[in-house]
Parts: structure tokens; C-alpha cells; sequence
């Protein structure tokens, strides 16, 4: 089976930001002697394989669009509003 080196060199540059971006994070946390003095920054290193994906999609389609970042259709979105509050009354109500 052949590999498509454009997708290989996607998946690199992914994983590259994402450690980049990760290890400058837990930098900071250790230098700051823990967790306890360096709330802040494990929110930004949450943020990390995001504005990884994000970076790999600008470098190699220059464009946002393909990510699929669009409102679903009405039926979808009250489902998922409905259905976990069914579910939890369901729960709930049992107990």
C-alpha cells in the first residue's frame, strides 16, 4: 500500500506543533514549581493539539473552511439539547 506523503508530512507537522506548543507549556508549569503556582497554563496547554490542528490546516490549505465548522440543522440541535435532559430526568427521576 503506497503512503501519500503529503498526509505523512500533515500528520508531522501536527504532532510537531503540538509538542512544541505543549512542551513550552509544561516549561513554564515546572519552572513555576508545580501546578499550584501555574494555574493558568494548563488551560493553554489544553489549548495545544487545538492550535496545532489549526496551525497544520492554515500551512498546507490556507483556509479554515475544510474543518466543517458549521451549525447543524435545527433537528440535530434540539436533539442534543433534549436527549442528555431525557436521560438525566430518566436517572434522576428513579432515584
Amino acid at each position: 500500500m503506497k503512503r501519500d506523503p503529503i498526509l505523512r508530512a500533515e500528520l508531522a507537522t501536527f504532532l510537531g506543533l503540538t509538542f512544541l506548543l505543549s512542551a513550552l507549556w509544561y516549561g513554564l508549569i515546572i519552572a513555576a514549581g508545580g501546578l499550584a503556582h501555574a494555574p493558568g497554563y494548563v488551560n493553554l496547554l489544553m489549548w495545544s493539539p487545538a492550535v496545532g490542528a489549526l496551525g497544520t490546516q492554515l500551512v498546507f490549505h490556507r483556509t479554515l473552511r475544510d474543518l466543517g465548522w458549521r451549525l447543524p440543522a435545527f433537528r440535530w440541535a434540539a436533539l442534543g439539547y433534549v436527549l442528555p435532559l431525557a436521560y438525566a430526568t430518566v436517572a434522576y427521576g428513579t432515584v
